[in-house]
């Protein structure tokens, strides 16, 4: 059983709107939790981690988030999806009924369906909370059937597609964390005058470790430890 946690980041502010999810199995989970509970005690860090509380006071703190991260990468026990949409693109109005929330539905759809064609093992996937009028239970039976479709698939394996508070739960944190990385190099903020250093460091400490040199292009396909997709837009 494989245990998918999804954020976004930007959704409505900048042109690049980026999605992402790190991915963890059953049999890492504890271990994983273990360690990140192990890294709180040792900077007395409880509060909740995001990209937007980043700060010189807390750098050493959130960069060890960071390298746990990675050394859990490095022996395939956790992996990084991103997705990233060129929102100047999009139009609501003609594809979503004047829905943004179809939309962005939409995009988390692509998402999914790339963490179920990739890994295809049994799926729980749980998605920062947000306010949607989006049944579950529909969308775990509209991304089993989009897997079996596309990719002829058909362990339907999404079992399970819930909400979950991101204070409450560690790995969405560091998944908002490494959006925030890759959404603040994507849109540019890194560039200007008032940066945060702290962010501006983080972020190309994350895009180092990760390998990644540019945003302009997607990782290859065969890449699985951290990976971004420029979506491309249908006319």
């Amino acid at each position: 059983m494989l245990n998918v946690y999804v954020d976004e980041s930007c959704q409505n502010a900048h042109r690049f709107m980026v999605l992402g999810g790190i991915c963890i199995s059953g049999e890492d989970a504890v271990e994983v939790h273990g360690a990140l509970t192990e890294l709180r005690e040792q900077y007395q860090l409880f509060g909740e981690l995001r990209w937007t509380k980043v700060s010189v006071s807390k750098y050493s703190a959130y960069q060890a988030f960071v390298d746990k991260f990675f050394d859990f990468a490095a022996e395939d026990k956790i992996h990084f999806h991103s997705l990233i949409v060129d929102t100047s693109g999009l139009d609501n109005k003609k594809y979503n009924l004047g829905n943004r929330e179809i939309g962005f539905s939409k995009f988390i759809y692509q998402l999914l369906i790339k963490f179920g064609r990739l890994y295809g093992e049994p799926l729980n996937c749980y998605l920062d909370n947000r306010t949607t009028q989006q049944e579950l239970g529909e969308l775990r039976d509209i991304l089993n059937n989009g897997i079996a479709k596309s990719r002829g698939i058909h362990t339907r394996p999404y079992r399970l597609v819930q909400f979950r508070k991101s204070k409450e739960c560690d790995p969405l944190q560091i998944t908002d964390l490494l959006l925030g990385a890759v959404s603040s190099r994507k849109n540019g903020h890194h560039r200007r005058p008032d940066c945060n250093p702290a962010k501006k460091q983080l972020g190309e400490y994350i895009m180092t470790k990760a390998g990644i040199r540019s945003l302009g292009q997607s990782t290859p396909l065969s890449a699985r430890r951290f990976t971004v997709w420029n979506f491309r837009l249908r006319n």
